[in-house]
Order: C-alpha cells, then sequence, then structure tokens
C-alpha cells in the first residue's frame, strides 16, 4: 500500500497553548484554528488571568498581545520567566502579538524574556505555523530562565 508523502507518518504533537488577548474576538479565531488542528487551547483576556492559568497548568508555548490593559505583553512575560525560575524550568516560549509596530522596542522585548514578536493582524496560517515551532524543543529550544 502507498502512502501520500505529504501525510505524516504519524499524528502531530499536541500542544498546550496560553492565549492572551483583550480583544475577545481575536481570542476565539485562534482558540478555534489551534482547536480544530488538535491543540489544547487556554484563554485569557487580561495579563493577571493569564499568569493564573500558567500558574496551574502545564503550558507548551504563549501568545500575547502586547498593548492591553493593567499588565502589558512585557510584564506578562517577565511574570512567565519569574515563575519559571522559581520552579526551576525552562520558560516558557513566550510570542509577543503587536500592532503598534513596536520593533524597535527589541531590546525591552528581550530583557521581558519574549523569543518572537509577530505582528497583528498576524496570518493564522503563518502563526500556527510559529506556534507549532516554539513548541518543539528540537527546532526552537526555550531559553534558560
Amino acid at each position: 500500500m502507498n502512502r501520500d508523502p505529504m501525510t505524516p507518518s504519524e499524528p502531530e504533537r499536541k500542544i498546550r497553548v496560553l492565549l492572551v488577548d483583550d480583544m475577545k474576538s481575536l481570542l476565539i479565531i485562534m482558540e478555534r484554528g489551534l482547536r480544530s488542528q488538535g491543540h489544547e487551547v487556554a484563554v485569557a483576556e487580561s495579563g493577571s488571568e493569564a499568569i493564573e492559568i500558567f500558574k496551574e497548568n502545564v503550558i507548551d508555548v504563549i501568545v500575547c498581545d502586547m498593548a492591553m490593559e493593567g499588565m502589558d505583553g512585557c510584564a506578562v512575560s517577565r511574570a512567565v520567566r519569574k515563575i519559571c525560575q522559581e520552579r526551576g524550568i525552562r520558560k516558557t516560549p513566550f510570542i509577543l502579538l503587536t500592532g503598534w509596530g513596536e520593533f524597535d522596542r527589541t531590546e525591552a522585548f528581550e530583557e521581558a524574556g519574549v523569543d518572537l514578536v509577530v505582528e497583528k493582524p498576524a496570518d493564522m496560517k503563518h502563526l500556527f505555523n510559529v506556534i507549532r515551532s516554539m513548541a518543539t524543543p528540537k527546532s526552537n529550544p526555550a531559553r534558560d530562565c
């Protein structure tokens, strides 16, 4: 029996993703897309909610909006890094979404522990590929805490 070379030989690994954005409509779109691919998704509409979810769940990748009221994406990333340090685990990969063209703040993003910045509006296929690559330890290991 010949197999189609485009068909994966084994099912793709399920990724546990935490999505953080104060724009509910965007959360819904990203959540549906990731769930349709078989991934586990937790959603938070604020930075503080994201931190609580992160503390209580095993998360492979975090995708977080930069500009949120109260706690911005850099503050969330710093909090995640601190939690990882306290637990003695590798830092969870952190993808920052921004629609403000804030790429000139690269140093601030690195200081906060952001691994990758994706500009909004993000192409969902590209974002899902980035999430998959960030969650695969062989292709992109998480930074040490």
